[in-house]
């Protein structure tokens, strides 16, 4: 907050502080950028790093590590590191966060084809729910993360899995 104070000039409120004035290289003012928090206040400014390098570390582990392992850097930089933008990591490593699930239920149902569903994606949620739960002592849902779906069945059924999938093979009729 006293390195935003220092950067706004003649701010009357809090409020202030968010609208950051976009200047060129002689001093004109281009625009002033309302923004929604502070932290993007300080990103507008240039005085505060983006998450390129969690993103970056994320894909790096993603080559090699286990999706439980991922799950563990995930909820290790959310917690930690605080990330400006959680859902953008959260989207990009979602799928590699689950693969383990996918495998689990590919091994279980040969005979399907059976792809990534919602059901993968919560079950990955409720463990970095977890995690993030007994580090941060927040739900997911305050940090603009999906929140997951607690009373779902087990699903170890193959017509129930089979029917859950995104993507399932269609038998053509002979």
């Amino acid at each position: 907050m006293r390195l935003l104070l220092h950067h706004v000039r003649g701010p009357i409120s809090f409020e202030d502080l968010k609208n950051v004035i976009v200047r060129d290289e002689d001093g004109d003012i281009l625009e002033i950028k309302p923004c929604s928090t502070y932290t993007e206040a300080y990103q507008v400014l240039g005085l505060l790093e983006d998450d390129s390098h969690l993103y970056q570390a994320m894909e790096e582990a993603a080559m090699s590590q286990s999706s439980a392992q991922l799950r563990n850097l995930f909820a290790i930089l959310f917690a930690v590191c605080g990330l400006s933008k959680p859902i953008t990591l959260w989207e990009s490593q979602k799928e590699d966060m689950t693969k383990d699930f996918l495998h689990q239920a590919r091994l279980n149902n040969p005979t399907d084809n059976i792809e990534y569903s919602d059901v993968f994606l919560n079950n990955t949620l409720i463990i970095l729910e977890d995690r993030i739960l007994s580090i941060t002592g927040h739900k997911l849902v305050l940090f603009g993360l999906p929140e997951p779906v607690h009373d779902q069945p087990e699903l170890t059924s193959k017509d129930v899995l089979r029917e859950t999938s995104m993507m399932f093979k269609h038998f053509e009729p002979t």
